[in-house]
């Protein structure tokens, strides 16, 4: 979407070749991407019925036993804290009716509608990927008809064949307005996963500290009404923050549609009334775009979703890092830590992506001759195509695992040159668990958080009832 035309023919065709390129290994990255999520999510549903029926049972026994009456019920089919565990004694009185049946049933349902109708994380990796997977396919739609079929890239539709030179609408024009709706989308939805994550971050915080408070309050009471009163505000706070997380969550989800197709749709739009054909008696006729209206159209809010999101991340790692001190889970720790670090990936693809386009609009935009350096336009034609790759493998942390394998590989490249062979054995066997980059280290490998390299980020939904310590 350059708007100079002081390249050669020759050179269009190597910048489009590297659009090309780029674009199609986007096409298997974006694709792989959903297929991915899909398949992490249908196992996570899978693990979590389990789960419930696992819960469900042992209610079921317990009410059947008798025994429930020593279990305190902190949230709803997560947490369950004995009495003895506590030091607290049981009810004096010999027994009392305990929870129906019916009401766990009714709060299993409950929470699965929950977990169901969340806006997840891995519901906007699945817009960002789709979004790229659009772009890459109109890039080499639009690159393949402007080498191989000029003429029909260039022609005029007849419908506006007698409007003004700039209102004319090609194939050309056209492809420059969907190439920057699906790019622009992708700059949108990258800032919409670094907002939601920070929401969550802050609203965690706070239910996790509202609901220790109320967890110690409610067992401090009365031992004789403490079962009856925890019950009894659990239900009650389940349906109301049930009913008032689903209205707010359809409400997220509108917005961030709304803000990350319908917008980049009406930029894109700007866009193709900007075009204007160009070279129409050369080799190879193309269309640009005019270069105060791709600015603000296109990279103005580009820049403004680089520092937004640069800035939420910032905000995220500085609230983690706060947290991190005052947190006694080290699993929700890790979890946070996985997050943080494949936002940090998703923000460097898009920097790298972008600055070379960045640097080379701007020198042509404040140069006199529309100046144009053909190795940066090939290099950021070429990288920016290749965002839905790019992110594909922040989404399989293979940048951290490459970097961990070369580590470990030059740990034991010093190991075997050392004289000592028992700490070369033992610095071998912590440094590697087996051998290859396809697995996590062999220090604290927690199974619950590492169970496959493949599916890490789908995972982390960050629900209210999922950041609980199990």
């Amino acid at each position: 979407m350059s708007s100079c035309s002081s390249l050669s023919m020759d050179d269009r065709v190597k910048i489009g070749y590297g659009s090309i390129a780029g674009a199609s290994l986007s096409i298997i990255g974006s694709i792989g991407t959903i297929i991915l999520i899909k398949i992490r999510n249908k196992k996570q549903e899978k693990k979590l019925l389990i789960q419930r029926k696992q819960q469900l049972s042992i209610n079921n026994l317990n009410i059947n036993s008798g025994s429930s009456s020593n279990i305190i019920t902190i949230s709803n089919s997560t947490t369950s804290l004995s009495s003895n565990n506590l030091n607290i004694q049981p009810p004096s009185f010999p027994s009392y009716s305990p929870l129906p049946t019916s009401i766990s049933l009714s709060n299993n349902n409950n929470n699965n509608k929950n977990n169901n109708q969340k806006t997840k994380v891995s519901h906007f990796i699945i817009n960002l990927s789709i979004a790229n997977l659009l772009a890459s396919i109109f890039m080499i739609t639009i690159k393949l008809m402007m080498i191989h079929f000029n003429d029909k890239f260039i022609k005029v539709l007849p419908s506006t064949a007698n409007h003004s030179f700039n209102a004319l609408i090609s194939v050309c024009t056209i492809g420059n307005g969907v190439i920057g709706f699906s790019f622009i989308s992708t700059f949108f939805w990258t800032l919409a996963i670094s907002m939601y994550i920070y929401q969550q971050f802050l609203s965690s915080s706070t239910i996790n500290s509202n609901n220790n408070n109320n967890n110690i309050n409610n067992i401090n009471n009365n031992n004789n009404n403490n079962i009856n009163n925890i019950n009894n505000s659990k239900n009650n706070n389940s349906i109301n923050n049930f009913n008032n997380s689903n209205k707010s969550n359809k409400i997220i989800k509108m917005l961030f549609y709304f803000v990350c197709w319908v917008i980049p749709f009406v930029l894109g739009s700007i866009l193709v009334s900007g075009s204007r054909l160009i070279e129409l008696n050369s080799d190879l006729p193309w269309c640009s775009i005019d270069s105060n209206i791709q600015l603000i159209s296109f990279y103005f809010p580009l820049i403004i979703c680089l520092l937004a999101t640069t800035f939420f991340t910032i905000l995220i790692k500085y609230k983690f890092s706060n947290d991190k001190l005052a947190c006694s889970s080290s699993s929700l720790i890790n979890l946070q830590s996985k997050i943080i670090q494949r936002l940090i990936l998703f923000l460097i693809v898009i920097l790298v992506c972008w600055v070379p386009s960045l640097i080379s609009f701007f020198i042509s935009f404040f140069s006199k001759n529309c100046k144009q350096f053909l190795w940066l336009e090939i290099i950021s034609s070429t990288i920016q195509s290749c965002q839905g790759i790019l992110n594909f493998l922040s989404y399989l942390s293979i940048f951290k695992k490459l970097k961990l394998y070369f580590k470990n590989l030059k740990k034991k490249f010093n190991n075997n040159n050392s004289n000592n062979s028992n700490n070369s054995n033992n610095n071998n066997s912590n440094n590697f668990n087996g051998g290859g980059i396809f697995y996590s280290k062999g220090k604290k490998v927690n199974n619950q958080n590492s169970n496959n390299f493949y599916f890490t980020f789908s995972t982390f939904d960050f629900d209210n009832n999922q950041i609980q310590e199990k």
